[in-house]
């Protein structure tokens, strides 16, 4: 499983892991042990982001996403280097252009303020719309 895989599943589950260091599909001795579907989720419902020199996939979470977990995970990809934020939450892009930002949701409605920029001064932005319901 590669770190984006992970990143995506654990996104998509709700899950805020503390790290992806050596997770791998089959364990060895003292290494965690994570299951996942063999290929990647489809990521053709990914919002992407463009201006002229800077593209931004968020992968995770959509737009009008509900979680019956507080906390989540904010991930996508774009160009190496790239500085990403969510409202207070701040990450750079790793070597491969991943990136993933830990949040704590507020119960009821949250707005995702999502800024990326790269060192030419381009930035691309988005506000969407999540929501934390926890379970009765």
């Amino acid at each position: 499983m590669t770190r984006r895989q992970f990143l995506l599943v654990t996104a998509m589950m709700g899950f805020i892991a503390t790290t992806t260091v050596g997770c791998q599909t089959a364990g060895t001795a003292g290494q965690p042990t994570f299951s996942a579907p063999p290929a990647a989720p489809d990521s053709a419902s990914a919002i992407i982001l463009a201006s002229s020199e800077l593209t931004v996939r968020l992968l995770a979470p959509s737009d009008g996403a509900i979680f019956d977990t507080p906390d989540i995970l904010v991930v996508g990809e774009t160009s190496p280097g790239v500085v990403v934020s969510v409202n207070d939450a701040v990450a750079i892009a790793d070597a491969q252009g991943d990136f993933a930002l830990a949040l704590h949701l507020e119960e009821g409605t949250n707005l995702l303020e999502f800024v990326a920029s790269n060192e030419s001064g381009d930035q691309v932005s988005v506000t969407l719309a999540v929501s934390y319901l926890p379970a009765s």
